[in-house]
């Protein structure tokens, strides 16, 4: 609005050319320009903040699904063994 009024101002005291006024257009949409820029990197500075939290809720939920396995493994392991020795004993006895 402030801009608009400033405008029909120097038009009205014919203070400023035709190509001034063109020139501040100019270097407010390159202002305007350089401010969409610098929001699209906070925006893209925000997402990559949520989705590298994302990322480690991930990372931890495999990590804990990892040890879990790693502990079944080894029960299963044990298992086996416990399982192998028991038939070698029972072939003993069939054999």
């Amino acid at each position: 609005m402030l801009q608009k009024l400033k405008h029909y101002t120097n038009i009205v005291l014919n203070r400023k050319s035709k190509l001034d006024l063109d020139n501040d257009g100019k270097i407010n949409s390159y202002r305007e320009e350089i401010q969409g820029v610098f929001s699209q990197f906070r925006l893209m500075y925000d997402k990559l903040g949520e989705v590298n939290g994302e990322l480690s809720k991930v990372i931890d939920d495999e990590t804990n699904i990892a040890e879990q396995s790693k502990k079944r493994i080894e029960i299963a392991q044990k298992d086996l063994e416990t399982n192998s020795k028991l038939q070698k004993k029972v072939e003993d006895f069939i054999l």
